[in-house]
């Protein structure tokens, strides 16, 4: 589905920035005016974005002058969107460990913007905190999230006098994001979908992600059972009257798909019993690296294993990345994010990342898998681990594959262009399925 360029990549990530109307974080007219003034280029791109991301943050504080407080926070989350759109190709010194004087202004600004409409959530039904997460799986230190709860009598008490709110424990959503995705965007992504349907909402940023790679230069991990053991283990400890212990979803988005899937597998062997209620992979991944090693061409896929052949490769690679902008940018972004040296170096960190080996069928727990028809990154790899998944002698009754249509407009990485239709399908799943388990 072609939303405004002739080049896939950025018409994707124009897709996706207007994708957000539908959670308050753009609208479409004006994402297509802002990509009217840039042509597939990726300085002006981040001109362009950036520029309507400071006009979204000045139109939010003139609403909270006015004390208008609702469409305060609107305008602030489109800011926020903007913000972090316009930093999206801001790769190439990252990718060689430099800093981006340009690309921390704008990851600042959106992490800034989204926390100022957090701010103006109402506090009579909604109560938000900023988490630190302890991770102590080979470091000391603490990764970033959120969590947005419905509102409990003791919120409620100080936020207004009248409040009738109740203590009712939920489930709660967790959102594990991908390869680029934030944790601000992810509350655009999903987080006002769940809350709308009376679920609390968790995201975080492990290795590799966000403030975690920026801030305390994580990189990538394949063992991602790490990561969400700690996200789960934090959230016991909190022991919030508001979470329903006994039914956290685990939601794995892009690359997120192999890593939620990743966790789920070890999960489902823990000693003490599983603690996901539901896994849902949008989209479903079975081996992350293929998606990548399947474009190398002959004979530079056969070549990139053997590191002393790296010169060499980098020689036979360079025109693909030079000339396409999805593999310029998935090059620089893996370099930056998996901390890899060079691209064979990168290849070979990220063909780690698989369910191959007998993880796929480890997975017991209720599963939507969610496969796009026009997948243009990933294409072929949720069928490849539902046959996997479906056929295993563990598979839950309530796992299912489906398939996302153009026709619904939702054929695109994600179902960007059809969030509506991707909620209810994964809202309807989740009721049936929560259901039975209650």
């Amino acid at each position: 589905m072609r939303f405004h360029f002739s080049d896939k990549t950025f018409d994707f990530e124009a897709l996706r920035a207007a994708s957000y109307s539908h959670s308050g974080g753009g609208d479409v007219g004006e994402v297509l005016a802002i990509c009217g003034k840039t042509k597939a280029a990726e300085e002006r791109w981040r001109e362009a974005f950036e520029l309507a991301a400071l006009r979204a943050e000045a139109l939010a504080r003139r609403s909270l002058s006015a004390q208008n407080d609702l469409d305060a926070k609107l305008a602030f989350l489109r800011a926020s969107n903007y913000a972090r759109t316009a930093e999206f190709f801001l790769r190439a010194k990252l990718s060689q460990g430099l800093q981006d004087a340009d690309s921390d202004r704008l990851h600042n600004q959106s992490v800034d913007c989204f926390l100022s409409a957090m701010q103006l959530l109402d506090k009579r039904c909604y109560t938000y905190r900023k988490l630190a997460i302890p991770y102590t799986h080979t470091h000391t230190c603490t990764l970033p999230g959120y969590l947005i709860t419905h509102t409990s009598n003791d919120d409620a008490a100080t936020a207004t006098a009248t409040a009738t709110a109740t203590a009712t424990a939920r489930p709660t959503i967790i959102l594990n994001g991908g390869y680029d995705g934030t944790k601000e965007e992810a509350y655009l992504a999903l987080g006002h979908s769940a809350l709308a349907r009376g679920y609390n909402f968790l995201t975080f940023e492990g290795p590799g992600q966000g403030a975690a790679l920026r801030k305390l230069g994580l990189t990538f991990r394949p063992d991602w059972e790490a990561v969400v053991d700690s996200v789960l283990d934090h959230v016991h400890q909190l022991d919030l009257p508001q979470i329903d212990t006994d039914q956290l979803v685990l939601y794995g988005w892009s690359m997120g798909g192999f890593l939620a899937a990743r966790a789920a597998a070890f999960d489902a062997q823990r000693h003490g019993g599983p603690r996901i209620a539901a896994l849902i992979l949008n989209d479903g991944v079975y081996d992350f690296g293929s998606s990548f090693t399947k474009n190398v061409p002959w004979p530079a896929n056969r070549i990139f294993p053997d590191p002393r052949w790296d010169r060499l490769f980098e020689w036979l690679a360079w025109p693909a990345a030079a000339f396409d902008t999805g593999i310029r940018w998935g090059q620089q972004n893996g370099l930056w994010t998996l901390g890899a040296k060079s691209a064979s170096d990168l290849l070979r960190k990220i063909s780690h990342y698989h369910l191959r080996n007998g993880l796929a069928e480890l997975i017991s727990h209720p599963t939507l898998i969610l496969d796009a028809e026009d997948d243009h990154f990933m294409k072929g790899q949720p069928d490849e681990l539902a046959k996997r998944l479906l056929s295993s002698n563990k598979a839950n009754p309530a796992s299912m594959l489906v398939q996302m249509k153009r026709t619904h407009g939702a054929g695109e990485h994600c179902h960007f262009g059809a969030l509506a239709h991707h909620d209810q399908v994964i809202f309807d799943w989740l009721a049936r399925t929560l259901k039975k388990q209650a």
